[in-house]
């Protein structure tokens, strides 16, 4: 079970905020998260955590997609090449 953190006094708030707005949005952040259970809020830190596991997923897929792009740029530098040499040994022999 997760402990809920009890809420800072307005007087606490005011001394890091810079706006009255600023503390009245903090207050209505305390007021929500209060009324969340800690089962709903462990059910929030599963889903970033799972979250956070799919995107270092995406990553590692990023990371193979960026192999195979350079792996395709050597081979068509490579195809250039030869094809190049093709044509200039075809126009030695016209």
């Amino acid at each position: 079970m997760t402990n809920i953190v009890k809420p800072l006094s307005r007087k606490q708030l005011q001394s890091f905020l810079p706006t009255q707005e600023a503390v009245i949005a903090f207050e209505e952040l305390f007021r929500i998260a209060s009324t969340l259970s800690p089962q709903s809020y462990d059910n929030i830190v599963a889903a970033i955590t799972n979250l956070n596991n799919e995107v270092a997923a995406l990553n590692n897929q990023i990371v193979v997609i960026q192999n195979n792009i350079s792996t395709l740029q050597t081979q068509i530098g490579s195809i250039v090449e030869i094809t190049e040499m093709l044509q200039i040994e075809h126009k030695r022999e016209a």
